[in-house]
């Protein structure tokens, strides 16, 4: 592999590995000490995720009903904790796959498009910090209409630069290489199904499922696979 145009095999194996060793029980430690997916009814709106949920609310009343049926307030706290482990993990990665659309051998709008893949991911992760910052005073009892609408309007901005950070990455189907192609596929769903869920915010739901789904594919290309991301002309 030309590393003057790739990111290295050797690193882009290692970090994938370290990222999914350090991952994976990220991920199994929320779905056991955050609030579980609940049946459709229980939350606001559609909604059946309380993470997600309490990210949008449009009243107290709802961010009350929200932690009446999620387990209370010290359950929300520790999936947000955990929340921050999975912000780094996503950013992460979604600035690797930036970087390697950045460097690859492709027209310079793909190349564009990589290095603002790579700073919207980035900034998205620093938004959802913001964005659970505030989650936490809402917790705390800030539930007056302003709070819960600056809430809102963070929330909404950081999926709304992940849909088009994932869209950017599609320019992975510039390169010729099988498995570059896969993973921007992904994105695209991801990004397309992102920027409905801005309209109808319990399709984020779907949103979440794509991101977990790409962020595994792709850690796991890293892992094993990382040629398989190498051009074949």
């Amino acid at each position: 592999m030309d590393v003057s145009l790739w990111l290295d095999e050797h690193h882009l194996r290692q970090l994938g590995r370290c990222f999914l060793i350090v991952g994976i029980p990220v991920i199994v430690a929320m779905q056991i000490l955050g609030p579980s997916r609940l049946p459709k009814g229980k939350l606001p709106r559609g909604f059946r995720a309380p993470m997600l949920a309490i990210e949008l609310p449009k009243s107290s009343q709802e961010v009350e009903t929200i932690l009446q049926v999620s387990g209370g307030a010290r359950r929300m706290k520790n999936g947000l904790l955990l929340d921050f482990g999975v912000i780094l993990l996503y950013a992460s990665v979604l600035a690797v796959l930036g970087a390697l659309l950045y460097q690859s051998p492709v027209p310079v709008a793909g190349r564009i498009a990589g290095a603002a893949a790579a700073l919207l991911g980035i900034t998205a992760g620093l938004l959802d910090v913001v964005e659970n910052i505030r989650i936490w005073k809402v917790l705390d009892g800030a539930r007056d209409p302003a709070t819960l609408h600056t809430l809102t309007q963070v929330s909404l901005w950081k999926w709304g630069l992940l849909a088009v950070a994932f869209l950017l990455l599609a320019g992975l189907f510039l390169v010729d290489a099988p498995m570059a192609r896969v993973l921007a596929g992904l994105c695209l769903v991801t990004g397309v199904v992102g920027l409905i869920g801005l309209k109808d915010n319990p399709r984020l739901e779907w949103v979440t499922v794509l991101i977990a789904v790409t962020l595994l594919v792709t850690l796991i290309v890293f892992a094993f696979w990382p040629e398989s991301l190498r051009p074949t002309r």
